[in-house]
C-alpha cells in the first residue's frame, strides 16, 4: 500500500507480465499519449487490480491528482 513515483516504463515492467496485461497497458498508453497527457499535464495515479496480482484484471484505473488525492487511502497508488 502506498504511493510510489515510477515511469511508464516502471509500470510495464511490474505489472504487465502476461499477455492480457500487456494490451491493456498498451492500449492505455496509446491513449494517455494522444488524449490524456496533452490535456492533463499532471502526474497520472494508478490503482485497482491492474497493480494487484489479479491475472486478468478488467481494466487499468488511472486519474489525475486532484481524484487520486481523494481516493489514496483505497489502496496503492502508483504515480506516473
Amino acid at each position: 500500500m502506498g504511493l510510489h513515483d515510477c515511469s511508464f516504463d516502471d509500470i510495464r515492467d511490474t505489472f504487465t507480465w502476461n499477455a492480457h496485461r500487456q494490451q491493456l497497458f498498451n492500449s492505455f498508453l496509446i491513449f494517455a499519449r494522444a488524449e490524456l497527457l496533452p490535456a492533463f499535464p499532471d502526474p497520472l495515479y494508478f490503482d485497482g487490480s491492474f497493480v494487484t496480482d489479479k491475472g486478468r484484471p478488467m481494466t487499468l484505473t488511472s486519474s489525475s491528482t486532484s481524484r487520486a488525492r481523494r481516493m489514496h487511502g483505497s489502496g496503492k497508488a502508483y504515480r506516473s
